[in-house]
């Protein structure tokens, strides 16, 4: 009867087990707490920011439109008007198709690494010619 000897045998055998779990509840919250820190450090992003860039985009091209800028297709005259428009620190091109096949377009080197806004008119112009305008906006670095 060997009933001394069994019973300290499963004593060790629980106290390995118990060491296990614990372990591997240390290794999950680890992985939660990594996780969760990840997650909240990229919900921080200012999206509020990146509205803004749209909405100054979009109001842009609206003044372009309201004082016929739009209208003559000129190349000089729609960038100097952009250059007057648009804040200082941001940049905008512009793509321009006419429904006759006229294609303008006003570009600047886009960086590949900012938040770029884009946004796309349709308008016609006071000689009745449909315009697709196409746009995109970013903050300079």
């Amino acid at each position: 009867m060997n009933l001394p000897h069994l019973k300290s045998h499963y004593i060790n055998k629980k106290g390995y087990i118990f060491t296990y779990d614990i372990i591997i509840a240390v290794f999950v919250f680890i992985i939660i707490i990594t996780a969760s820190s990840f997650y909240s450090s990229t919900s921080n992003e200012n999206k509020l920011a990146n509205v803004q860039i749209k909405n100054i985009g979009s109001d842009a091209l609206n003044i372009l439109v309201k004082t016929e800028a739009m209208d003559k297709l000129d190349e000089n005259g729609i960038k100097n008007e952009l250059e007057t428009i648009i804040p200082k620190k941001y940049d905008m091109t512009l793509e321009i198709i006419t429904n006759t096949g006229e294609e303008l377009s006003i570009t600047k080197e886009i960086p590949s690494h900012v938040f770029i806004a884009s946004g796309k008119r349709y308008l016609v112009t006071t000689n009745n010619k449909i315009v697709k305008v196409e746009y995109k906006i970013w903050q300079k670095e």
